[in-house]
């Protein structure tokens, strides 16, 4: 009996292609970057060329549990010294954008700078705004008669 392949396999709240090698398909799950994808593949054992569909189960599974237990180090981790409970996390998948989420909501609810730009939708990181990061085009000129 043959070997099924599975073209679409879904990890992490998000369907990765088959087809493509390990390192470049897990780079679709949020959380995962090029250099994070190369770490997860050498912490898990798996050869970063080889396509996603020919892992077996084990190594699937192998594969999951890398990613939501990453053995590396802090630095390379995307939430350093979580403000709640002080450890170094690395969130993959739909928690990335549930803790900006919540991050920002913490801002907006303390009122610090940061959280009263977010509310009024102004850029947050200082840019300047005279000329640019218009949200509506201003006509200017003369109008068309009915």
């Amino acid at each position: 009996m043959a070997k099924e392949e599975k073209h679409i396999i879904h990890m992490f709240g998000v369907d990765l292609r088959g087809e493509l090698p390990v390192e470049r398909a897990i780079r679709a799950i949020p959380g995962i970057g090029y250099m994070m994808a190369r770490a997860i593949c050498v912490a898990a054992g798996i050869d970063r060329r080889k396509k996603l569909m020919e892992l077996s189960e084990e190594e699937l599974k192998k594969l999951e549990d890398t990613i939501r237990n990453p053995p590396l180090p802090s630095w390379l981790k995307n939430r350093r010294r979580d403000p709640i409970t002080g450890e170094d996390l690395h969130l993959v998948g739909p928690d990335v954008k549930l803790k900006e989420k919540e991050d920002i909501n913490l801002m907006k609810k303390i009122r610090c700078w940061r959280g009263i730009r977010h509310e009024l939708g102004l850029k947050v990181r200082g840019q300047r705004l005279h000329s640019s990061w218009r949200r509506t085009k201003v006509v200017v000129g003369v109008q068309k008669k009915k």
